[in-house]
């Protein structure tokens, strides 16, 4: 693994990431990614790449966010004649009664019997 202090040239980075040199270009020249130039050639750290993606991840994940707070929860079908679990059950009441913040509960697993 390189150390995060470990500069690329922008053909490497492309290399890299195999994604066009064109939209490495773009990257830099949008400021999205900043670059050093050493020796008259521009290097991007690759502390700039790691943090240009964990942003863009968190983006994502901030994105989907919404789309999973208002999703219905859904609850595995229990087997006939199976009782709910205390976990279901609370979760149940709680969702008829409060509001749980979009956490729900899960239903606990079932151990497998032993010989």
């Amino acid at each position: 693994m390189r150390p995060l202090t470990t500069t690329l040239t922008p053909a490497e980075v492309a290399i890299l990431l195999d994604i066009p040199p064109a939209l490495v270009d773009a990257l830099l020249d949008s400021g999205r990614i900043l670059c050093h130039v050493k020796g008259g050639q521009p290097r991007v750290p690759l502390a700039q790449l790691e943090e240009f993606f964990r942003e863009a991840l968190i983006r994502v994940y901030q994105g989907e966010a919404p789309a999973a707070a208002d999703a219905p929860a859904v609850l595995p079908s229990r087997e006939e004649g199976e009782e709910p679990s205390a976990g279901v059950a609370e979760s149940s009441t709680a969702s008829q009664g409060r509001a749980t913040s979009g956490i729900h509960m899960a239903r606990p697993r079932r151990s497998m019997p032993t010989k």
